[in-house]
């Protein structure tokens, strides 16, 4: 302390004693915290201090700091569930958006700095892997993340599988695991930051570019549909100047994964030269700013290079960052393309619609796809947009592999499958959904489901004089005939699609005939 206080007075820095904060690490249980003096000011160390957000208490067991973010992320789960129930409220993806977007980053703030895998290697051998004592911290998350999910599904007691399924939400553990360290690492004491860097392939990585302005308004690439977008650019092409240069560049990709590029540079409607090519791992982003970027060396290395060029791409994201501020993926391509545009002081970005029979973007598409067949270049590293898209896809596998041990009995026979994006069936009304989710789970309003929590009051069976089940709208007489499904190939496998993939014929009966507002209502 006497160290800092003559550093800032040498420095001219003056620290406040109501500002001041101590705070003293062990895992001892019962050490002493002596206390800091700061000239006659004492500074008693606190329980927890925090620092950018991240709570840090005396055993580093950061249990203040989840018990901190899960209160705030609850008190937004509460409210959620404060507009929605069962029937009314906003529709179930609007609420899972929200979930998203506001109780999700709230509830995982500053997981990378506790959160190192439920298992890592031992200090003492390496080879070993030993429970990191974070599992009661992720159950915590996981409660409040279940309540903030009840609050987008239109649902009643229902098993915690089925609710993550029909969210598209992990639980905290699968979740977290997208931000998991790498526990296979050799090194001993590596930063969590270093161990997170090799989760993934090595790539280019890229510079911090400062955010750059034109002092003009450059023009709208896009302005039209897709229609009257490519009318207008035929029509411009038929008065173009005939020296003027014309690049079309296109990217392709193969269902194995295979990525390639095309261009050809036109002049007066003939075809001066083109070329192809294939990349490393990467994605049609990538091969679309290396056909540009290709293409227009290969423009500017022509005898006369004092024509105007045309770089048409028919990827409007590529062309937002061939003209103005580049994305960090292919970043050097589009500065390298920024850099001899300006060079040749002569160089305009155009957006064309593909698949519009433009003819020199049919031509750039067909090399592009040719280009896909081409031997791959040995020791390509690959894109950040690539990189992006595989720690997407492993998360979705890790859920999917999630879900198929966990799914409930009366899941397994629906074959649906776990995604991490929004499922279709909440676009429908909250009241239309709970009817659908509940035939799904067997939990709603149902004579088995009322026995079994003992519902005394409940109605257990429908107008026609059946007990209300699951399968009872496929049966019931009172459905207009016109209205039945025709149960084949056999009546469970009719039913099982009609509640599982193939929801959208199940809501049209039961909408169609009131069934559940008519025929058989709750009360």
């Amino acid at each position: 302390m006497k160290e800092l206080l003559a550093w800032g007075a040498a420095n001219g820095v003056t620290f406040d004693p109501d500002k001041t904060e101590v705070m003293q690490f062990s895992r001892k249980k019962s050490p002493s915290w002596p206390s800091v003096f700061q000239g006659d000011t004492e500074i008693v160390p606190g329980d927890a201090m925090r620092w950018l957000g991240l709570w840090l208490d005396r055993k580093l067991s950061f249990k203040f700091h989840v018990d901190e973010w899960s209160a705030k992320a609850r008190r937004v789960a509460n409210l959620l569930k404060g507009i929605a129930n069962t029937k009314h409220g906003p529709l179930p993806r609007a609420v899972r958006r929200a979930v998203k977007a506001c109780v999700e980053p709230t509830l995982f703030y500053g997981a990378e700095a506790w959160y190192p895998g439920e298992v890592a290697p031992s200090a003492a051998n390496p080879n070993r892997l030993v429970s990191t004592q974070v599992k009661h911290l992720v159950l915590r998350l996981d409660k409040v993340l279940r309540h903030a999910v009840r609050a987008a599904l239109p649902v009643w007691k229902t098993p915690i599988p089925a609710i993550h399924r029909e969210a598209g939400t992990p639980p905290a553990s699968i979740a977290l695991a997208a931000q998991q360290l790498d526990p296979t690492c050799q090194a001993n004491f590596q930063s969590r930051l270093q161990r997170a860097d090799q989760l993934l392939p090595k790539c280019h990585q890229p510079a911090l570019l400062p955010r750059h302005y034109s002092d003009t308004e450059a023009n709208p690439l896009q302005t039209a549909n897709k229609a009257e977008t490519a009318g207008d650019f035929l029509e411009w092409l038929a008065t173009a100047a005939a020296a003027t240069l014309i690049v079309y560049s296109d990217g392709s990709q193969l269902p194995n994964g295979a990525v390639g590029f095309g261009f050809a540079v036109h002049r007066d409607k003939q075809t001066l030269v083109q070329g192809s090519g294939r990349l490393g791992p990467s994605e049609v982003f990538d091969a679309e700013a290396t056909g540009a970027l290709e293409g227009l060396r290969a423009a500017l290395r022509l005898s006369d290079t004092t024509s105007e060029v045309v770089v048409c791409t028919d990827n409007l994201a590529v062309a937002s960052c061939l003209r103005g501020n580049p994305v960090d993926s292919s970043q050097d391509k589009f500065t390298k393309f920024q850099e001899l545009a300006t060079l040749h002081g002569n160089v305009q970005v155009r957006w064309i619609p593909g698949h519009t029979d433009i003819p020199g973007n049919e031509e750039a598409d067909g090399l592009a796809k040719a280009g896909c067949l081409q031997p791959g270049p040995p020791g390509a590293m690959p894109s950040l947009a690539h990189l992006r898209r595989l720690a997407r896809q492993q998360s979705r596998d890790v859920f999917k592999a999630w879900w198929s041990a966990e799914a409930p009995e009366s899941y397994k026979t629906l074959n649906l499958e776990a995604t991490t994006s929004c499922p279709p069936e909440l676009a429908l009304p909250r009241a239309t959904l709970h009817s659908l989710l509940a035939a799904r789970s067997r939990h709603g309003d149902f004579a088995d489901y009322h026995e079994r929590f003992n519902h005394d009051d409940a109605r257990l069976d429908c107008s026609c004089g059946r007990r209300k089940a699951p399968e009872h709208p496929f049966y019931c007489r009172k459905v207009p005939p016109r209205l039945r499904m025709r149960l084949a190939p056999s009546p469970a496998e009719a039913i099982h699609h009609a509640v599982g993939k193939g929801f959208k014929a199940f809501v049209e009966m039961t909408s169609e005939s009131s069934f559940f507002q008519r025929i058989c209502p709750r009360h």
